[in-house]
């Protein structure tokens, strides 16, 4: 619970005239996401061998640089013009604080209110994005 407190504690961002803000929407994909995890095997969740990575690495580029930026610290060009930012994937408190599940299923359902939108990835995809994201950006 206090992860997930945490994480959408991470992601508040000033609300909108009518009330809405992205850290309210994300706070709910986060709880919802949570709940799934409850059914998901989070040791099955990243794959293992260098191809996993490689395939994670080609789709990022294809599919995630134009937000998140080459680095994955949410600098991409198209960044600019988002509210709230993509997510820093450098950031290792905010890392830490959301599980695998969670971000599994935040890649592969995005986030309404914001510019992450389901990718469409199948579940291999998925983790093995994940695994090169956390192998090479985040630093727990």
């Amino acid at each position: 619970m206090q992860s997930l407190i945490l994480a959408a504690a991470l992601f508040i961002a000033p609300s909108h005239a009518d009330g809405w803000t992205p850290g309210k929407q994300l706070a709910r994909a986060v709880a919802t996401a949570s709940a799934v995890d409850s059914g998901i095997d989070q040791s099955d969740l990243l794959p293992a061998g260098p191809t996993d990575v490689s395939h994670g690495a080609d789709l990022f580029k294809a599919r995630c640089v134009a937000c998140h930026g080459e680095a994955g610290n949410g600098g991409g060009p198209a960044a600019v013009v988002l509210t709230p930012r993509p997510a820093d994937f450098t950031d290792s408190a905010r890392w830490v604080a959301t599980s695998l599940g969670t971000k599994f299923w935040i890649i592969q359902n995005g986030v309404k209110g914001t510019a992450m939108a389901p990718t469409g990835l199948s579940d291999d995809d998925t983790r093995a994005v994940l695994l090169y994201i956390q192998q090479t950006f985040a630093k727990q």
